[in-house]
Order: C-alpha cells, then structure tokens, then sequence
C-alpha cells in the first residue's frame, strides 16, 4: 500500500469533497483511498484564527494544493508563510472569479509563482491525487505526533504521521524532546493492524514503558541514528519578510514553529553575519524543542497588526 501526505488550503467545503474527514485537532485530516493508494490531506481547519493550524499543516504535506477563491489580507498571509519556508513543491487553483492580474502581482517572485496549476474540481483533483508517486523513505525512522493519550488495556497510544523512513511493530523509539525510550507495540493505519508502516501514513501506535505527558503535541518518536538534538538555546540565520516594517532587537519576544511544535522565544542578542546583512540570533525558547542543523523554523509575532509569520530562520 502506498501513503501519500499533502496539504490542502482553500474552501472548507472544497476540502470535504476531497477525501473522508478523519480526525480534527489543531488541524483537520481527510483521508481517501483508491486501490492501493492512500491519501492523506493536512488542511489547516482552525486558519485563520490560529496561526499555527496553518503552519502545522503546511509542514506536514509533501506538496502543497492550494485553492484560490478571494485575494485577501488571508490569502496575503498563506502566500508569505508559503515563500518564507520555501515550499516550492505545490500547485495552484485560481477560482474564475478572481482577479488573475491581482494574484499575479501577489506572487511574483515567491515560490507559488512557480506552481503548476491543478483542476479545481474536487472529482478530477481525486483523480490527480491518487496519481502522486509517494516520497521515498530515507535515513532512519521518523513520526511527529499530534496526539497522544492512555487507553485502558492498552496503555499509550499515539496518532501521528510517518515523516521520515519506515516504522515497524517491536521497533525501539526515541522520543524528542522527552529522551525516553519506548517500543512500538501495535501498529494501526485507519483502524486496521498492521506491522510495518511507511513514510506518509497516518498511525495509530500502542507504545511501551512511556506516558502520554512524556509525549506533548509536536514531539517525534525517532531511531537513534537521526541526528536530533534537544535544547532550549539555538543560534539561527534569519530572513526578514519585506512585508515587516517593525525594528527588531534584543528582549523581544516572539514565537517560533519547527514541524508541530510552536514555542514561545526571546531573542538574547542580534548580531550580523561576517561580509552579510543576514542577521544572526541567539535565542532562548520556553521550553526544550527537538531540532536538526539546518531545520528551518517560522517565526511568528501574534499580535501583528498584519501578517503574522514575519520572518524564517536556518538553526546553525
């Protein structure tokens, strides 16, 4: 069976022709399948009251279908997140009754200006969907988590997507940021067991010797060879939206969204890059967040006045 994740952002009602609505958090996931395929659809349900309901679905597809049906401060923002985070892998819809001029002059020079386009209507865009090759696994094993929870008789159970490899039943798990250990007990994709899973599925996972409170929402339970460190002071390169027209400095503070976690930081000092305008910070998190080098991570001011991902940063 073949398991492919994208995002879906556009009309609530488009996205519910799209596939079978399968769970609903920060987020919302819809699910459809034909023959061996499954495809499974990150939309940004609670967007745009919740930043993060965008941010979070936006990093989890694979490639992004975007849906146009009003040019709008809204649509500004989605358009900005899209080009700071360089999701470059998408395609776009344009609704007749938009002006194509208007959204040209939005996108130029962003990522989406680049997208190829996809038929709108939502029985043929099924179609389309069941034909994207999945992406293939490499490097170790890899789940980010949005739920998890104890279930009597049977202990903790976890709902989360395969980002990264292949997971298998009785497969040993490190959990970040947490650091315990745990083993995967049971495996379930759209309720039916199964003993391995591969990269796009959405699971279900039974676990061991870990509690649902060692595992918050945007922890990931990965194989030991990947690389992820844990901490609560980075260094980043920063790129600044031309949109910002705020000054920035030391003390402030913002929020910053790497995969499914969303953080509170405050940034310590700023200082430029060597023979560069870049700008590098040092900042200080809320809490611990698991991280690669070179992740890049959303940095976002909520109670902007405008759009609220103003910026993006490279962890050094």
């Amino acid at each position: 069976m073949d398991h492919v994740l994208i995002t879906a952002i556009g009309p609530p009602e488009w996205v519910r022709e799209l596939g079978k609505s399968s769970s609903e958090t920060s987020f919302s996931v819809y699910v459809g399948k034909k023959d061996d395929v499954i495809v499974t659809l990150a939309y940004p349900s609670k967007y745009p009251d919740k930043i993060w309901s965008l941010l979070f679905s936006i990093e989890l597809g694979s490639e992004i279908y975007l849906y146009v049906d009003k040019m709008d401060r809204t649509m500004g923002e989605i358009i900005i997140t899209l080009d700071l985070l360089n999701k470059d892998n998408g395609r776009v819809f344009i609704h007749p009754e938009v002006d194509r001029d208007l959204f040209k002059a939005m996108v130029e020079g962003t990522v989406v200006e680049k997208y190829g386009n996809f038929d709108g209507e939502a029985s043929s865009l099924r179609e389309r969907l069941f034909e994207i090759p999945p992406v293939e696994p490499k490097g170790g094993s890899m789940v980010v988590l949005d739920q998890a929870f104890s279930v009597k008789g049977v202990g903790t159970v976890v709902l989360g997507f395969v980002k990264e490899g292949k997971i298998n039943k009785h497969q040993e798990m490190l959990a970040y940021p947490g650091g315990k250990r745990s083993v995967i007990r049971s495996i379930q994709i759209h309720d039916k067991d199964h003993n391995e899973a591969p990269i796009g599925a959405r699971v279900g996972l039974a676990m061991k010797n870990i509690d649902p409170d060692d595992l918050p929402r945007g922890s990931i339970l990965a194989s030991a060879n990947g690389n992820f460190e844990v901490g609560d002071e980075l260094e980043i390169l920063v790129t600044i939206s031309d949109h910002w027209k705020e000054p920035i400095s030391a003390e402030m503070r913002f929020h910053l969204s790497l995969s499914l976690q969303f953080v509170p930081f405050l940034i310590e000092s700023i200082r430029s890059e060597d023979d560069s305008d870049n700008k590098i910070w040092k900042i200080r998190s809320e809490s611990p967040i698991w991280y690669r080098k070179n992740d890049r991570i959303s940095l976002v001011f909520l109670d902007s006045k405008s759009f609220r991902v103003f910026g993006s940063a490279e962890i050094i």
